[in-house]
């Protein structure tokens, strides 16, 4: 049992040393997304009345509620069978870290408030860091959900600075806590 423990950490801490530290851009546009048929832009933060956003593969899609984001996740992104409401994944290529990949499926939201509540960010791509200016996100996180991989969740661009603790698989944070509140300029997604 120990080394089953040993071996599996062995692993992670393996995936974990060769996670890249080169920044994702939002999407092919600089930060556009799509939104009621149109296109908007994020990086500036207004979002343009969206109050919702799912960052996958092919780009940024928004939507004007979370509830319809989560439908079009559950119809469009394809939602795990059987997996608990609201888990979704990204269909595509095993990551450099295909161990873990093999283990989870996973997303992470960020809440602009406490409470999960606000505007929603969503991400499900891994092993690649996002720069929240780019949604027009940075320094507004205060509520946070992970899935089933462990997340991290940087202080500056790029993973740089302090990483906030707690992020793991599963984790669910309300209201962070001290001058962690609206500081997150970056995530990944192991």
């Amino acid at each position: 049992m120990l080394r089953r423990s040993l071996v599996a950490l062995a692993t992670c801490i393996a995936a974990l040393a060769s996670l890249p530290v080169t920044a994702a851009s939002a999407a092919d546009d600089e930060g556009e997304a799509s939104f009621d048929g149109g296109t908007i832009e994020l990086d500036d933060g207004s979002w343009d009345g969206a109050r919702a956003c799912a960052v996958v593969a092919d780009g940024v899609e928004c939507f004007a509620t979370e509830a319809e984001m989560n439908a079009w996740l559950a119809a469009g992104a394809g939602a795990v069978p059987g997996s608990a409401e609201g888990q979704t994944f990204q269909r595509g290529a095993l990551s450099q870290v295909a161990t873990m990949a093999l283990s989870c499926s996973s997303t992470l939201r960020l809440y602009e408030h406490g409470g999960f509540s606000g505007r929603t960010l969503f991400f499900s791509s891994r092993a690649q860091w996002f720069n929240l200016g780019d949604y027009g996100f940075s320094n507004r996180t205060s509520s946070f959900r992970v899935g089933a991989c462990t997340s991290y969740l940087a202080d500056y661009n790029n993973g740089g600075g302090g990483w906030f603790p707690g992020s793991g698989a599963f984790a669910s944070v309300s209201v962070m806590s001290g001058w962690w509140n609206d500081r997150i300029n970056s995530i990944y997604i192991v």
